[in-house]
């Protein structure tokens, strides 16, 4: 059986696996979380990331955040990724994921921009962790569905936040991914057509752990329904990721993002 035709089975179990989720959870989350009312917030704001995974070069970016929780339930959208809880439990915490990723075109590096369109991918997977006090962890496995990059991405995460005082929070997230073979390929391979078209030499990128990086967040209650919200993140792309020509020869394989948000709660 042919790698796509894996691919394509993947996904149909994964998208049956999650709608199923939902379906077996939802009941169960609507009878628990009755006792208390949600709690919303919105978030917007902008920020700087670079123009392709791997760039040396940046973009202005939109941010938007927001989150509705009662008791442990929650749902999230943060940039392009949207999660839920459906787990009623202090500590555990475990649903569904859904992250869009954009496609890679019209970059600034001459080179790179002439290499073959990667289209949009829509990752869908689910996540499980668990919160204790200020420390949480999650791990994080999700599948492109849409035919972009058609990849599979398992990312390890963790983070630990401090209450500087009544109305500052400090917060450090660790993380590191692991890509499969489809994504390596999709985004840090060149082969001998991209190759003819860019002048940039044949390289053929293998999975593995693609990257390890760390984001800071410093939030600051203005008022009881006002906040702001400062990040600052630094990604280090490895292996093949790192070694690729559109990274080494043309881009940087160290990354960072931040940005600044405005938070409203009711």
């Amino acid at each position: 059986m042919s790698t796509r035709t894996d691919g394509r089975r993947v996904r149909r179990i994964l998208f049956g696996a999650w709608l199923g989720g939902l379906v077996l959870l939802g009941p169960g989350w609507a009878w628990a979380a009755e006792p208390r009312a949600w709690r919303v917030e919105v978030g917007a704001g902008v920020g700087f990331a670079p123009d392709y995974e791997g760039s040396e070069d940046y973009e202005a970016v939109p941010q938007f955040y927001v989150r509705a929780q009662r008791e442990h339930f929650f749902v999230e959208l943060e940039g392009p990724t949207l999660r839920a809880n459906l787990v009623p439990h202090p500590v555990l915490k475990a649903g569904p994921v859904l992250r869009y990723r954009l496609e890679r075109d019209n970059v600034e590096n001459d080179r790179v921009d002439r290499l073959r369109e990667v289209d949009a991918a829509l990752e869908l997977g689910g996540f499980v962790g668990v919160q204790w006090g200020k420390w949480d962890a999650s791990v994080t496995l999700v599948q492109d569905v849409a035919g972009g990059h058609e990849g599979l991405l398992l990312t390890l995460g963790g983070g630990y936040t401090w209450p500087l005082t009544d109305r500052l929070t400090l917060g450090l997230d660790v993380s590191s991914t692991y890509a499969s073979g489809d994504y390596m390929d999709s985004y840090f391979s060149i082969d001998a057509d991209n190759s003819a078209r860019s002048g940039l030499p044949a390289f053929d990128a293998g999975a593995g752990f693609k990257d390890i990086g760390a984001r800071v967040r410093l939030r600051y209650q203005m008022l009881a329904q006002w906040g702001i919200v400062g990040t600052l993140g630094y990604t280090r792309l490895l292996g093949d990721a790192a070694d690729s020509p559109i990274v080494d020869g043309e881009g940087s394989a160290d990354q960072v993002t931040g940005g600044v948000m405005v938070i409203y709660a009711f």
